[in-house]
Order: structure tokens, then C-alpha cells, then sequence
């Protein structure tokens, strides 16, 4: 995704720049933190970050759009269906829809 995002808005060819792979996304925010790179990370995830200036948006205005998918098995239960109705609705509040 990263290198996705560098090609299409920067013209940066895939491999051109230095990649790290970490076991999760909290690993990446920890990284950036230390400032040892920077990276894409969901604005949801750090938003007290962005506000506290710790860490900065380097690209505003640029988005990397990804469509998300919420699966589950049919018959659907009584709880899955609670469960699946509290995501699109938390979903629908949170998360951009443009």
C-alpha cells in the first residue's frame, strides 16, 4: 500500500524507497514516534498525536482510499447481526464516506 501510494503521488517507481515491515500497526505508530521513519498509518489511530504536533502529516490532502469488507456467515445470529449492525454504524460515523 505504501509503495502504492508513493508511485501514484510521487512518481516513485516500487523499491525506490527504504520499506520496514513490523508485526503490527502499533509497532509502526511506536516507530514513527521514535522518529526512526515515517509511514502511512490511519489518521483514526493517531489522531492525539496529530493534534499534540508529536507526529506530523507529511502529505496533506493526499488520501490512500481502500475499500473495507466486514464478512460473516449466513444463517446470521441474533449476536452477529447486533454485532454487524454496531460496525456500519460506527463505520458510518468514523470513517470517511467520500
Amino acid at each position: 500500500m505504501h509503495q502504492a501510494f508513493l508511485q501514484q503521488n510521487f512518481d516513485l517507481p516500487p523499491g525506490s524507497v527504504p520499506c520496514h515491515i513490523v508485526n503490527s500497526s502499533e509497532a509502526f505508530v511506536q516507530l514513527a514516534r521514535q522518529g526512526t521513519t515515517c509511514c502511512m498509518i490511519p489518521h483514526l489511530q493517531i489522531e492525539k498525536e496529530l493534534e499534540s504536533g508529536e507526529l506530523i502529516n507529511l502529505t496533506p490532502g493526499l488520501l490512500q482510499r481502500r475499500m473495507l469488507y466486514w464478512h460473516r456467515f449466513a444463517p446470521e445470529s441474533r449476536m452477529m447481526r447486533k454485532v454487524t449492525d454496531a460496525l456500519l454504524e460506527y463505520g458510518h460515523k468514523v470513517l470517511r464516506q467520500d
